[in-house]
């Protein structure tokens, strides 16, 4: 195990080397095979500790036996495994983390206690946040193990060939669910963090998480381990259950432990299911809210943080045993640290952790994936954290910083000053580090680079005039297609309104009424004529208006141009209102953009030097239509341009959820107006929607890093 005998000797063996130690008789040792591999799982069942560890590991600690020292056992290692054997600095590493689970017996003397205590610390530094023991204390509350065995036949339905089929069957009929209501929920998700429903979203969460932790428990009790804890975990002092399952590290079968890790997701993923069928069957209320709850915590965050084998959650384990590969963090960070060192460094004896070739690029592949994502999330549930409460956003953001920007160089540079590592070749470390910092801050304050903003706008003909439904009906027959040229008083569509064809029809029964009623009162009753002509001339008036809006039934173009229309293309048997807006007659010889500028860009719009400026439309991001010129119009303005760019029309800008009309930005905008030059007329089409991408003047990352950073600021900050 190691790498030309690189750890083969410690300054700090003589404090082991005469120990007298051995394992507790308690201890349980079984093998596990990993890719051929045999490794042992040692198991204390009192305390529920268990640990891994490599055969040449167990060959030194099955030596230990408390009447032979430490070195005894270590030498007849050394003579039996050779170059396989652990390095006295691993040896003491693997005594140290025995000691700390108390896997050990036998006196410790006091230099010795205090290396593995300083071990101890160090290994704490490295795999845990500064405030892990703050944040994630865990209360015990009871043994759960006798309930969980009168659910065995429960435990064997769902964890069957059979209960897998149900499973399936039930998410796949979710999804399609889902998807059929996918607007309903993206308008419900915006929502999901309102103060209104943080103590619902609360209590769902909790019950999620219970039955998340009853899966596992379930799960691992069905293939025979014992469950003997359950209880609470405050994660950032929020209280959430949590049960032990750890039994499930001993199962030989490592599709056994597969099943025990998955069994969280798999209830919570069916529970989402479930909630989806309450969600679309029912309307707003309490029932509703809570369904939406369960479905977005049991399948969003479920698939962001559990699901997601890059995080040491449920998937993290599910893809370690599918790897072989035990200790798939700690090894793919250790693979990270030994190409550092080994090409970066010029530690020539430092350990490699892989075994093979394709062991060490999945390693490497992973250590890298899982770092990114890490940040990616975090800073992503920060954006989301900070629009809501700006403060804890803040604190977050704070402990974020001092975590991935402040800690790391500070370790780095202790490490560079006192590694041992770094003996041989600690001037070598020292120049990379500074050469690689020095090319980091040319990249980030002296380089230059493009840099560019865009904001949201939509299309519209330099030249055109809206086309309205002169009477309500229903669309009878679509003459023309939209996009078709027409010309002026072309029939367009057709509508038919049976009432008005009845109203008429009484109209005219009236005036037939009325014209029979003056003929007699001409020879009758001469006094009535002058009132039954006033009568008269109302019911020609009527007949003149029923017919003006029979014909209005005809649509017709008022003008020549192109014949836009998202209504009446696929609209035929649908009731039109009168006055409603059916479609555009345009002049396609020009084109206008009105874009959107947030007010936390404005800074970018009015005191840079704007170079160029393009135009790339949704499903069709290849074409850049150029701008020929633009305007800037300086007022400040909150009414938007086209509901389409707001939330409620399905665009990026928040509007007020106060306003029915969905126009009344938020934030306040500038708006610029662009004349396209010509291409890309196959995408003209009026009112829709895009970005246009303004060109600034190259300028180093850091610097644009710093404006934006001063955006985020601006729009988040409410006063």
């Amino acid at each position: 195990m190691n790498d030309a005998g690189a750890q083969t000797f410690s300054e700090h063996w003589h404090r082991v080397a005469g120990q007298r130690v051995a394992l507790r008789t308690g201890v349980r040792v079984q093998p596990q095979w990993f890719r051929g591999e045999k490794w042992f799982v040692m198991h204390e069942p009192f305390n529920n500790q268990f640990h891994r560890v490599t055969p040449a590991a167990w060959h030194f600690i099955a030596r230990l036996d408390g009447r032979d020292t430490v070195e005894t056992a270590w030498k007849e290692t050394l003579a039996m495994d050779g170059d396989d054997a652990p390095g006295q600095e691993e040896a003491i590493q693997l005594l140290a983390q025995l000691y700390q689970v108390n896997f050990l017996r036998g006196e410790i003397a006091a230099d010795s206690a205090l290396l593995f205590q300083r071990y101890r610390k160090r290994r704490q530094r490295e795999t845990r946040s500064v405030l892990a023991n703050l944040m994630f204390p865990q209360i015990p509350l009871f043994d759960p193990d006798r309930w969980l065995v009168r659910l065995l036949p429960l435990a064997h339905v769902m964890f069957s060939r059979m209960g897998a089929i149900v499973w399936a069957l039930v998410i796949a009929w979710g999804i399609k669910t889902a998807f059929d209501h996918a607007p309903e929920f993206a308008d419900q998700s915006r929502n999901v963090l309102a103060p209104g429903n943080l103590l619902p979203l609360y209590a769902t969460l909790f019950c999620i998480k219970a039955i998340h932790e009853a899966g596992h428990a379930l799960a691992c009790r069905r293939f025979g381990a014992a469950v003997h804890r359950v209880g609470v975990s405050l994660v950032f002092f929020t209280p959430l259950p949590y049960v032990d399952a750890t039994g499930s590290w001993a199962f030989q079968n490592r599709w056994h432990r597969i099943v025990v890790s998955m069994a969280g997701i798999y209830t919570e993923f069916f529970t989402a299911a479930l909630a989806v069928f309450v969600w679309a069957g029912t309307s707003s209320g309490p029932l509703h809210a809570a369904a939406f709850n369960a479905m977005f915590l049991a399948s969003v965050t479920t698939l962001l943080f559990n699901a997601n084998p890059l995080l040491r959650y449920d998937g993290y384990y599910i893809l370690s045993d599918l790897l072989e590969i035990p200790n798939l963090n700690t090894r793919s960070n250790a693979m990270l640290r030994h190409l550092a060192e080994h090409h970066l460094l010029g530690v020539q004896q430092s350990a490699n952790p892989a075994h093979t070739t394709g062991e060490a690029w999945l390693l490497t592949v992973y250590g890298i994936a899982s770092a990114l994502y890490r940040i990616v999330l975090f800073s992503g549930i920060l954006w989301i954290i900070s629009g809501k409460w700006l403060l804890l956003g803040a604190l977050l953001a704070t402990v974020c910083v001092v975590k991935w920007l402040i800690v790391p160089p500070i370790r780095y540079i202790k490490y560079l000053a006192k590694s041992p590592a770094l003996a041989r070749s600690r001037p070598r470390a020292i120049a990379v580090s500074l050469a690689a910092t020095a090319l980091l801050l040319a990249l980030l304050c002296a380089v230059p680079f493009p840099d560019h903003f865009r904001a949201p706008g939509m299309l519209e003909a330099a030249q055109f005039s809206q086309v309205f439904a002169q009477s309500s009906g229903v669309v009878d027959d679509v003459v023309v297609k939209s996009g078709s040229a027409v010309r002026a008083g072309q029939l367009l569509a057709r509508l038919r309104n049976r009432e008005l064809d009845l109203e008429l029809e009484a109209a005219e029964a009236g005036r037939a009424q009325t014209l029979a009623e003056q003929e007699r009162a001409l020879s009758e009753h001469p006094e009535e004529v002058e009132p039954l002509q006033i009568r008269l001339d109302a019911d020609q008036k009527e007949i003149a208006r029923l017919d003006g809006q029979i014909a209005a039934l005809e649509i017709k173009a008022p003008a020549a141009g192109l014949w836009f229309s998202q209504h009446l293309d696929n609209a035929k048997g649908q009731w039109l209102l009168r006055g409603q807006e059916i479609g555009y007659l345009i002049q396609p010889d020009a084109w206008n953009f009105r874009a959107v500028v947030p007010q936390s860009q404005s800074r970018a719009l009015f005191a840079e030097e704007l170079r160029s400026a393009e135009i790339r439309f949704p499903g069709a991001a290849a074409i850049a239509i150029p701008v020929e010129s633009f305007r800037i119009i300086p007022a400040k303005q909150q009414i938007l341009p086209s509901a389409a760019l707001g939330w409620q029309g399905k665009g990026p800008l928040e509007v007020d959820a106060r306003q029915p009309d969905g126009i009344h930005a938020v934030e306040p905008f500038f708006e610029v107006r662009a004349v396209l030059a010509r291409g890309g007329e196959d995408l003209l089409r009026q009112g829709r929607t895009g970005f246009i991408r303004f060109t600034l003047p190259p300028r180093p990352i850091g610097a644009q890093l710093w404006r934006r950073l001063g955006q985020l600021l601006q729009q988040r900050t409410p006063w």
